[in-house]
């Protein structure tokens, strides 16, 4: 293992997402989540992945605010 320092980097932005609620209607699955980040111009790629595949990829029947470009 290495640790590379950077000189002039005096600044390390990170982000946070964290999923706030999880609501069943019938069949359907509602993921309520937020994204801390202090730049609110930033994208992001937000998948769903499920246990049923041991998570292998990402699940393709969902809406919402997922996929890419998300805000």
């Amino acid at each position: 293992m290495a640790l590379i320092f950077l000189p002039g980097l005096s600044q390390i932005f990170a982000q946070e997402i964290k999923m706030t609620k999880l609501e069943l209607r019938g069949d359907e699955l509602f993921i309520h989540y937020t994204i801390d980040d202090s730049n609110p111009s930033n994208e992001y790629l937000v998948n769903v992945y499920s246990s049923t595949n041991k998570f292998a990829a990402p699940l393709t029947k969902v809406s919402g605010d997922v996929g890419e470009e998300v805000k």
